[in-house]
C-alpha cells in the first residue's frame, strides 16, 4: 500500500497542508487514514480517484 503523509500530498498536488487540514476538520476533500488514532496517511489511489471524479470537462460545458 502507497501511503502518503500530508506533506508530500502538498508537495504533489499543489495543496498547502493548512487546506489539507481544513477539508479533514470539514469532512471533505480526498479520503484518508487515520492510524492509531493521530497518523494521518492518504493512499495515493484514493487521492488519484478524488481527482478524477473533480475532472470538468471543457466539451461538457460546451454541449450545455
Amino acid at each position: 500500500m502507497d501511503l502518503l503523509t500530508v506533506q508530500q500530498v502538498s508537495e504533489l498536488t499543489g495543496i498547502s497542508v493548512e487546506t489539507l487540514n481544513q477539508w479533514r476538520s470539514q469532512e471533505k476533500g480526498p479520503p484518508y487514514l487515520k492510524i492509531e488514532g493521530k497518523l494521518v496517511r492518504y493512499r495515493r489511489a484514493d487521492l488519484m480517484e478524488y481527482f478524477d471524479r473533480c475532472r470538468v470537462s471543457a466539451s461538457a460545458k460546451e454541449a450545455r
